[in-house]
């Protein structure tokens, strides 16, 4: 992810766990306890059955079959890297944002 993404991302779960402070596009993307209450939160929703974090992917599971799956594959040689739970969580605030207008 480039800089500009991060910190759209930072800004975006920043907003869905309404946090107005930021640590300046450093955190969610690097460090798990930051990103821990994001993925709490994501779980706690109805229409999410599981979060499975593993060494090499995330993976978000909806409750029913026609919701959106999430997967992401860790682009990292570190196993267990945050910014690939970091991705996920972001595509999965941006799926629910939309969900939430339509």
């Amino acid at each position: 992810m480039t800089k500009k993404q991060i910190e759209e991302g930072t800004k975006l779960l920043d907003e869905f766990i309404e946090d107005a402070e930021s640590v300046s596009g450093l955190g969610y993307h690097s460090d798990w306890r930051m990103l821990m209450p994001v993925i709490q939160k994501i779980h706690n929703y109805d229409y999410v059955n599981d979060i499975n974090i593993a060494a090499e992917y995330t993976f978000i599971e909806p409750t029913s079959p026609d919701r959106k799956y999430i997967s992401i594959d860790s682009k990292h040689k570190e196993p267990f890297h945050p910014m690939t739970t970091f991705r996920a969580a972001v595509q999965f605030v941006e799926w629910f944002n939309h969900q939430k207008e339509g």
